[in-house]
């Protein structure tokens, strides 16, 4: 019912971005330790930094969603709020992903990349929380659970994915990092375009208006 319902109605206009966004996140946190192993040459015992990024995006999600609903609270609409988080989250983020490959010193780098998935985290308030605008509350845990499942499958693909990148690329990093932050501007520029907060998944009986 749930997939034969959701997918033609909702499905383009929700589910293409959280599984980039799952696959961005996964990529960059699964091969964290062998990055700063091979171009730091630093042992794994010493990684222990690795835990900022996780910090990062834990404060930033809540700072996501205060901001969306204080911008809605002051007025703005529910539309160019949600729009203007996300722009910001997957903006920042690719920003500071690139800045992040092209650092040289282990200091900096740890602070950009931190940085970098922050932002992406304050998406809490952009696209992440359009499935309660757009589900009726019955069919929203629903919608998130699929959704969710997409983007756990796209998850898997981050490690072969990057590995394949390293070997064409013959080692390296910054062309890694570079792909996950053009897959961040394409992520924007579709949600800009077919991204949508209006209720269109309703329960039997209901209107999606």
């Amino acid at each position: 019912f749930l997939v034969s319902r959701v997918v033609p109605i909702a499905g383009f206009k929700t589910f293409y971005l959280l599984p980039s966004k799952t696959m961005n996140k996964d990529a960059i946190l699964s091969w964290l330790p062998t990055y700063y192993h091979r171009v730091f040459d630093l042992e794994t015992a010493t990684l222990w930094f690795t835990c900022v990024p996780y910090l990062a995006m834990a404060i930033a999600a809540n700072f996501g969603g205060w901001g969306a609903d204080r911008l809605i609270a002051g007025g703005m609409s529910l539309t160019r709020a949600r729009m203007l988080m996300t722009s910001l989250a997957l903006t920042g983020a690719s920003v500071f992903l690139v800045l992040f490959s092209l650092s040289g010193s282990l200091l900096w780098s740890v602070a950009l990349i931190a940085l970098s998935l922050a932002f992406m985290s304050l998406a809490t308030g952009g696209f992440e929380a359009t499935y309660l605008d757009i589900a009726s509350p019955k069919l929203v845990g629903s919608l998130k659970g699929l959704s969710n499942t997409l983007g756990a499958l796209s998850g898997v693909l981050a490690m072969p994915y990057t590995s394949v990148v390293l070997r064409v690329t013959d080692g390296s990093w910054r062309a890694v990092f570079a792909s996950l932050a053009v897959f961040f501007c394409i992520c924007m520029a579709v949600f800009a375009g077919y991204g949508t907060f209006e209720r269109v998944l309703a329960e039997d009986g209901e209107s999606s208006d």
